[in-house]
């Protein structure tokens, strides 16, 4: 008796495990399934790698008895008992009539249903895809399989993803058995390639022939012009005198202030406004530059000005040579004079390394307060990321790369730390954290500088497109 209750005891329990199991992994493989198939949909398929884990409580099964089983005997003999085996009692073999009063009957089982206890989703993303749709794929992620916050957890990992060169090529599929090479198609390429070596021979005798019947001494290399002889000439260029005129066509034409380019516009454009040169001699000039050269000298330039300049470039005339030679060798003399300006200083202060630049930018603050003004928007430090508000702050981090951002906080002071971190996401600011611990005590001072000077360049790009506003900061610090 005892031998068998103990036997369903133990296949009841492996049956509860068994189950709680299976529970577990459906969940997982449904939650899974889902999250996946919600990245595909709203971001692409080959994106993201998604993987959920659950942590469930085992099912339990609750028995509730109602009352004791009284067995009734008969005594139809002295030595024998019958037993009435009552409703809800299992009819069980080899069990002694005395024991019957041991089983309950109408009893009440319940199975307790497995919890949830934990989720962890793993992504695994490319590490060529955009941080920021990575950020935006987690918060899809988290209101699709609705986790809990303090409960459940997401961790996004960048790892590079593997190309298939063949996932494009063409499928080709080869029949087994010898070509057959005399077919309709190759007969009808082989008589149009016939047709075409013919054509080519007939164009060619033609031509042959052509040259035969040219006149000697007649140039036949070029396309002939024609030349009104009632156009007046300059003097000694030909005309109605009879005189053979020669003309080269593949000299090279003087362009003037052809030194200009986008390097020295700046210097340029400052030497125009402090010669005070008049709007006839600046449209002289503006008429040779590039574009974009010509619009930069403008815009630098007082309205009244610039309108000036406009509409004497209106009409189309020959420049005075006399003029446009010594305004260009003047000017060109005092460009290649140019020393110094704020340019110079930018250009110095992007081969500097962090800890140079700020070396400096507190040295000059001491020594001319009033020339460092003009050269702190030059000298950007990774400190003056504090001066951008939390919007402007958020669009920084949103570009950046989490385990970089962690090598260029590490030793970090307090005021530039806190507010990095309180801008970053739950999810991003626990990678950070991570990352903090791994590389803190690894880190040296050219990894933490290089790192520094890299998100540098994200903030100067973002600020020229107008996105942030660092530069007009420093101006005021």
């Amino acid at each position: 008796m005892n031998f068998i209750i103990k036997i369903l005891l133990i296949v009841l329990c492996a049956t509860q495990v068994t189950f709680a199991a299976s529970d577990r992994y459906l969940v997982e493989d449904n939650l899974t399934k889902l999250g996946q198939t919600t990245l595909d949909a709203m971001f692409g398929k080959d994106n993201f790698i998604v993987r959920v884990q659950v942590r469930m409580s085992e099912s339990k099964y609750s028995v509730k008895y109602t009352q004791e089983s009284t067995p009734k005997k008969s005594n139809k003999k002295k030595n024998q008992e019958e037993v009435y085996i009552l409703p809800g009692v299992p009819a069980l073999k080899n069990i002694a009539p005395g024991s019957l009063n041991q089983l309950p009957y109408d009893s009440v089982t319940t199975m307790v249903e497995p919890k949830i206890e934990r989720i962890l989703v793993t992504v695994l993303a490319d590490k060529n895809y955009p941080r920021s749709q990575a950020r935006k794929a987690e918060l899809a992620l988290t209101e699709v399989l609705s986790l809990k916050s303090g409960r459940d957890k997401v961790n996004v990992m960048f790892k590079p993803f593997y190309e298939d060169p063949n996932k494009d090529t063409q499928q080709i599929t080869l029949i087994p058995g010898e070509e057959n090479l005399v077919t309709v198609q190759n007969g009808f390429y082989l008589l149009l390639s016939l047709l075409l070596i013919i054509m080519i021979i007939i164009y060619i005798i033609y031509q042959n022939k052509l040259l035969k019947k040219q006149p000697e001494g007649q140039d036949s290399g070029g396309p002939s012009i024609n030349v009104n002889p009632n156009l007046e000439l300059p003097e000694g260029m030909g005309g109605g005198s009879g005189d053979k005129m020669d003309i080269n066509m593949n000299a090279d034409i003087k362009t003037y202030f052809d030194f200009v380019t986008k390097n020295n516009i700046n210097d340029f454009v400052f030497l125009i406004k402090s010669q005070t040169l008049k709007p006839e001699y600046i449209a002289y000039i503006v008429s040779f530059l590039a574009p974009n050269l010509s619009a930069k000298i403008l815009k630098e330039l007082d309205k009244k000005t610039q309108a000036e300049i406009t509409l004497l470039l209106a009409d189309q005339k020959l420049g005075p040579k006399g003029i446009l030679d010594k305004l260009e060798t003047k000017l060109k003399a005092d460009v290649e004079c140019f020393v110094g300006g704020q340019d110079k200083v930018g250009s110095i202060s992007n081969a500097l390394t962090s800890t140079q630049r700020k070396e400096i930018v507190n040295t000059a603050k001491k020594l001319n307060p009033t020339n460092y003004k003009k050269i702190r928007p030059y000298m950007v430090l990774f400190d003056d990321i504090k001066l951008l508000d939390d919007s402007e702050l958020q669009i920084v981090l949103s570009d950046l790369n989490l385990e970089q951002l962690a090598t260029a906080l590490v030793d970090a002071e307090q005021d530039i730390f806190a507010p990095i971190m309180d801008n970053l996401t739950k999810g991003a600011k626990d990678m950070v954290q991570q990352y903090l611990e791994l590389k803190s005590n690894s880190t040296n001072l050219a990894q933490k500088e290089k790192a520094q000077d890299d998100i540098l360049k994200i903030v100067k790009k973002l600020d020229s497109q107008g996105k942030i506003n660092l530069l007009e900061k420093l101006k005021n610090v």
